[in-house]
């Protein structure tokens, strides 16, 4: 399933490292694109492995805050 993430508070770079590697590592996580510029994550997952409120976890606890998805 793909989605995309609206993720708040990446300013640089290091921030949009620290996402992806987040997001990489959670179980059922198939392909993570993360963007500065549009401020967004693209990813590819088995909705049946992770859900949306681990990938919040994930996000928030990098330090960052997941304001919405998009299809």
């Amino acid at each position: 399933m793909e989605k995309v993430l609206r993720i708040e508070g990446m300013t640089c770079n290091h921030c949009a490292h620290t996402v992806h590697q987040a997001l990489s590592k959670l179980p059922g996580m198939n392909d993570v694109h993360v963007s500065l510029d549009s401020g967004s994550a693209e990813i590819d997952f088995d909705p049946e492995q992770v859900s949306l409120e681990a990938m919040q976890k994930a996000v928030e606890d990098a330090g960052y805050t997941l304001i919405g998805t998009e299809d």
